[in-house]
This record gives C-alpha cells, sequence and structure tokens, in this order.
C-alpha cells in the first residue's frame, strides 16, 4: 500500500532569511517577495535539504499493513504541520497498490520501467539527417 504526497508550490513555502531575501528577490509594489524564487541556481538544492530536515528521504509512504499505513501516514502528517508544509490535493494518492514515480511502476511485487515511457522511447522517429540535437552540445 502507497501513499504519494505532492508540496504544493514547494518552493514558495520556503521563507527566506533577511539577508538572502535582499539578494535573491525582487520588490514589488506591495514589498519584497520573501520566499525562495524558482530561477536561482541553488534554489533545487535549498529546496532539497529542507525536505530532508523536515521528512528524511520520504517521497510518500509505503507500507504493508493498513494499520502501519496509517500510523506512517499520520506522523508524515503531523511533521507537515510542524514544518507547515502544504500539499497539493489534486496530486496526492492515498492507500493505493500502484504508483508511477520517476520512470517507474511500483507495487508489492516490485518495480518495472512505465510502459508510456518505453512506448515514447520505440516510437521517437527517426533522425533525417546527421545533425546532433541542440541541447547535446550545451555545456
Amino acid at each position: 500500500m502507497f501513499s504519494i504526497l505532492d508540496e504544493k508550490d514547494g518552493y514558495w513555502q520556503i521563507r527566506q532569511d533577511d539577508p538572502s531575501s535582499k539578494l535573491c528577490t525582487f520588490n514589488t509594489p506591495w514589498g519584497r517577495f520573501l520566499t525562495l524564487p524558482f530561477g536561482i541556481k541553488s534554489a533545487s538544492e535549498v529546496f532539497q535539504q529542507k525536505n530532508c530536515e523536515t521528512f528524511g528521504d520520504i517521497p510518500g509512504v509505503y507500507s504493508v499493513a493498513e494499520q502501519e499505513h496509517d500510523e506512517i501516514l499520520q506522523n508524515v502528517m503531523e511533521r507537515a504541520k510542524t514544518a507547515q508544509v502544504k500539499f497539493n490535493r489534486e496530486k496526492i494518492q492515498f492507500k493505493v497498490d500502484t504508483v508511477k514515480y520517476m520512470g517507474h511502476v511500483i507495487t508489492a511485487a516490485g518495480q518495472t520501467a512505465d510502459e508510456t515511457k518505453i512506448k515514447a522511447i520505440v516510437h521517437m522517429p527517426t533522425p533525417e539527417d546527421n545533425q546532433v540535437p541542440g541541447a547535446v552540445h550545451r555545456q
């Protein structure tokens, strides 16, 4: 049994300290934007660090027994409340048997590759010239 939690506007839930907010933000007619902006290079690292401090390395909850699952989920929700983390209701999956996560399909029996990802590669059009896509040339 799995439950997957997705943070709502994750970066915007992380408040910057005063010195950082003066360097990493922009002013509006209503004041300074005080939460972590999407455009700075270290934003993903800061976001990941805050998540690890709050939840450890749990992207969701997994257990075999329903009672154990409920206890773990309750603990995660209490941590989220303490850290003032909000979740995206549209993306939360509670007590499901199968989840898709980072290109894999995960069940109680194990994990397999996501068929939609495999089909996308198999059905990729054959190149018509010998040009390498632009993204490969970036450094």
